[in-house]
């Protein structure tokens, strides 16, 4: 399968290992506020809140140390060179002849023409798509104006639907049924929007026409993670951090009422239609006004992770299901003819993956302090994503053409931005939107800081800078590979070159002694057809057994 596949199996297994402290605690954490709190924030959640910080730093650094570990008990270079698409000239064969010129790309991706009539007769003229730098970075900036209209639609769709929460809140009885309703459909209009979102950057991405493998996954997965991590993500930012800050306000809404459209439809009512002022607050499950959005924020962070998961196991299991019954109708004949029937494996499939699993990170890291079940969620989808992909690529699809890579590219950046995000998401969480911590901390200070909004937020200062300046000192001073770690595995190849070399010297084998140098003088003129009469090289083989055969 080639290091790609291996490295994300590798993630895979590493994230969910460290999922375990956060879904255990997490799980008991939600019983003792459900049982003892009756659901009410509480000192225990803003401890949690703490030990996700260190959570997510922590595992953010684990997996670089995994990551480095893995390339060098593999071999694998920290700089691969980059290598063409096949899709970049794929357009020829779609009849898009026009866009190519002859000449060629350099390594920093620069188009240099090539005048065919300089070619010698014979050779093989360059052709290539023909797109200078300033084209390139026009498409990438119509691209990015596109992904900021998409972020903009979502944010005024999500908004409404926020409202409208607080519309339901108050006209349905009970209350938090209102809510909950609210706070699903907003989770399927941002599921509904994923569905065109994901295509749409592909497209975009093709569109800018990047040459190489690298380049190309990075800048898909930097606009694929911007563009949903908006979409995603508005709905419990905002109320965690705006609800809070502009309430209250005040806004009109018009609705039908029920018994008005009844007295109208016999004659002896109005229009039916009532315009009425609601309030934009912070509310608790009965729909009382609340000191803070924590509840609120609880059931729509559980709507979106359980929306999600049920829809994405749902495809997941689709696919795997058609993909299973496409083979079982493809079987017969040799085991060859099968497997070459098959669908083949473009990579599609594992970047999406990739893309699944730092959202799910990202919901574990920045909001399973509001809503403790996350973690629990995440682990179980991730042990059926595991098996899904199992089976999908050992029975379903080709074998990937293996290709040499330096790691997980864009992907590690993503989850260190995670991090550093979970630092001021959970901070904020402590000090804006609960009010558990700042009672606790600030009881004692009250004389000396008389604004609350003023403690709170140098209480705010001072957590988040000093879990940054932490992180920050962990990194520097903890390195990604272990020097220990790096000194046995060179001591393990040189013990087996120097068997191999041993073991050469006691079967006889002598190497080729080097060719003899050119003329001092005259051109050099080689004719291919000397190789043919060449012999061969001497064979790492003596007496029919081969060298490596004793190691």
């Amino acid at each position: 399968f080639g290091p790609q596949y291996a490295l994300y199996f590798a993630y895979l297994r590493t994230y969910s290992l460290w999922l375990w402290p956060p879904a255990i605690l997490g799980a008991l954490l939600f019983i003792v506020q459900e049982s003892v709190y009756g659901g009410q924030e509480n000192v225990w959640g803003a401890f949690f809140c703490l030990l996700l910080i260190a959570w997510a730093a922590g595992f953010a650094q684990a997996w670089r140390r995994r990551e480095a570990g893995l390339r060098e008990q593999w071999g694998l270079p920290k700089a691969v060179p980059e290598i063409e698409r096949p899709g970049f000239n794929g357009g020829r064969a779609a009849g898009l002849s026009g866009a190519f010129a002859a000449g060629f790309y350099t390594e920093n991706d620069q188009f240099v023409p090539v005048d065919p009539a300089a070619v010698l007769e014979g050779a093989d003229v360059p052709v290539a798509p023909a797109m200078s730098n300033f084209e390139r970075k026009l498409r990438l900036i119509f691209s990015w104006a596109i992904i900021l209209l998409a972020m903009g639609l979502t944010v005024t769709t999500q908004l409404a639907l926020l409202l409208f929460r607080s519309v339901a809140q108050q006209l349905v009885d009970p209350a938090w049924l209102g809510g909950l309703a609210a706070a699903v459909a907003c989770a399927v209009v941002v599921e509904g929007m994923q569905l065109w979102m994901t295509p749409m950057v592909g497209a975009l991405v093709h569109f800018q026409r990047h040459r190489s493998y690298g380049v190309h996954e990075g800048h898909h997965a930097a606009q694929l993670f911007a563009l949903s991590f908006v979409n995603r993500f508005f709905s419990p930012f905002y109320l965690a951090v705006l609800k809070k800050v502009q309430m209250p306000q005040r806004f009109l809404f018009i609705y039908e009422d029920v018994q008005t459209a009844a007295t109208t439809a016999v004659g002896q009512g109005d229009t039916g239609l009532t315009l009425e002022a609601f309030e934009e607050t912070c509310r608790d499950r009965s729909g009382n006004p609340s000191d803070d959005c924590m509840e609120e924020l609880f059931t729509q962070i559980l709507a979106l992770v359980v929306v999600n998961a049920l829809l994405q196991n749902a495809v997941e299991y689709a696919g795997v299901a058609f993909a299973a019954c496409c083979r079982r109708v493809t079987r017969g004949g040799t085991r060859v003819a099968s497997e070459a029937a098959l669908a083949a494996a473009d990579g599609t499939h594992l970047a999406h993956n990739l893309f699944e699993l730092s959202m799910s990170f990202a919901m574990v890291a920045l909001f399973a302090g509001a809503c403790p079940l996350v973690g629990l969620v995440a682990l179980l989808n991730n042990a059926i994503e595991g098996r899904c992909d199992a089976f999908l690529h050992l029975r379903c699809l080709q074998r990937p053409m293996p290709r040499r890579v330096g790691g997980f590219g864009a992907w590690n950046s993503i989850l260190t931005m995670i991090a550093y995000l979970g630092i001021l998401t959970n901070s904020i969480l402590l000090c804006h939107t609960s009010t558990a911590l700042p009672k606790l901390f600030l009881a004692s200070t009250s004389a000396y800081l008389s604004d609350a909004g003023g403690s709170r937020f140098v209480l705010l200062l001072l957590i988040e800078h000093a879990f940054l300046a932490l992180k920050l000192l962990v990194d520097l001073l903890i390195p990604d590979v272990e020097e220990g770690y790096v000194a046995r595995l060179a001591s393990q190849r040189k013990l087996l070159a120097l068997a191999v070399d041993a073991r050469a010297r006691r079967a006889g084998w002598k190497a080729a002694p080097p060719p003899p140098p050119p003329p001092a003088s005259g051109p050099v003129v080689v004719d291919a057809d000397d190789d043919e009469d060449a012999p061969p090289p001497p064979p790492l083989i003596k007496g029919g057994v081969s060298v490596m055969s004793d190691l």
